[in-house]
């Protein structure tokens, strides 16, 4: 079959059968966020922190999540990146996941803010969640 054959069938096909040339153009949607536990001490050892998230996304898929959280000084940092393995419950569309951030011993002290959450799904959709879209969510 010519290529132009080829093109024009499966332009028909989609036109016909929109569910079948379906494209996934919307990034996933945090619904919420938590970690646990609130309160670390490292003066004498690392602590780890759990860090939980509920997506959704429309078609393709959660793929990745990072966060990073900045010390009281703007010093610092710690991220907690997350992936499809991490998901603890439902699926890539709906689903639960944790991953794990690590202070390590002598981190500084207070409280550390989000810096930003990013959520990237099976196809490269993307979006970014500051500090004050973060706040806002609760």
């Amino acid at each position: 079959m010519k290529p132009i054959s080829a093109f024009m069938l499966t332009l028909v096909a989609c036109i016909l059968a929109q569910t079948a040339c379906a494209q996934d153009a919307k990034p996933p949607n945090l619904i919420s966020f938590d970690f646990a536990p609130k309160s670390v001490d490292t003066s004498t050892s690392s602590k780890e922190i759990t860090v939980t998230a509920h997506l959704i996304d429309d078609l393709s898929g959660v793929d990745t999540i990072q966060t990073r959280f900045r010390s009281p000084s703007g010093n610092q940092i710690a991220d907690a990146g997350f992936w499809s393995p991490g998901l603890v419950s439902g699926d890539e569309l709906d689903g639960i996941y944790e991953g794990k951030l690590k202070l390590p011993q002598y981190s500084e002290q207070g409280t550390w803010e989000i810096e930003y959450i990013l959520l990237i799904d099976n196809v490269g959709n993307t979006k970014w969640l500051d500090k004050d879209d973060a706040t806002a969510m609760g």
